[in-house]
């Protein structure tokens, strides 16, 4: 009843102002406290976007560095190169948008250096290859060479054999006719 006697001395509208009030502030503090979580569902939702894009791209880098280790061709390299160069850039940006002591910053920092590692092993690993392709077209025309070789000696050593065998032969010819010979003066020295 005490509120009733304060209430009865003011008008309506200020009546209306006094209860009305409170549910506007508090109104209002809703929408300041919503638009604030909004704010941070905002940055932490571009934050998970940007790990998501890593992580894809993560798998788009896997996918091209198995293709090219598995053929290895001057347009995979490159592809895999500009993948790398854009998954680096990608870290980067994530890494702007966290602040310095937000969890797994660290690790996404490692991340980042290590695509770069990676980028300069492609040159080295390009270096590998480049030489390998060398070495196995030298062993294939020394082998060719041997292959060559081989033929060319089975050949002579088929011709020798032949010769021996016609030299043997005229031999065992002559030693028969020698034999025939050394009979004949023995029988006629007799």
């Amino acid at each position: 009843m005490n509120i009733d006697r304060l209430l009865s001395r003011f008008r309506i509208q200020t009546k209306v102002v006094i209860f009305i009030l409170p549910f506007v502030v508090s109104i209002t503090a809703v929408g300041v406290t919503g638009l604030y979580a909004s704010g941070l569902l905002q940055s932490r939702m571009e934050i998970s976007n940007s790990v998501l894009q890593s992580l894809s791209g993560f798998r788009d880098v896997g996918a091209a560095m198995k293709d090219f280790l598995d053929e290895a061709t001057s347009e995979k390299r490159d592809q895999l190169e500009q993948l790398l160069k854009s998954q680096g850039s990608t870290l980067g940006a994530t890494l702007a948008q966290l602040p310095e002591d937000a969890e797994g910053r660290a690790d996404l920092e490692n991340a980042e250096k290590s695509v770069d590692g990676i980028v300069a092993s492609i040159g080295d690993l390009w270096a590998l290859h480049e030489k390998e392709v060398s070495l196995n077209e030298q062993i294939r025309d020394n082998l060719n060479i041997v292959t060559a070789s081989q033929m060319v000696l089975g050949e002579e050593s088929t011709k020798m054999q032949k010769q021996m065998r016609n030299d043997e032969s005229a031999a065992k010819t002559m030693l028969r006719e020698a034999d025939r010979i050394t009979t004949s003066a023995k029988f006629l020295t007799d």
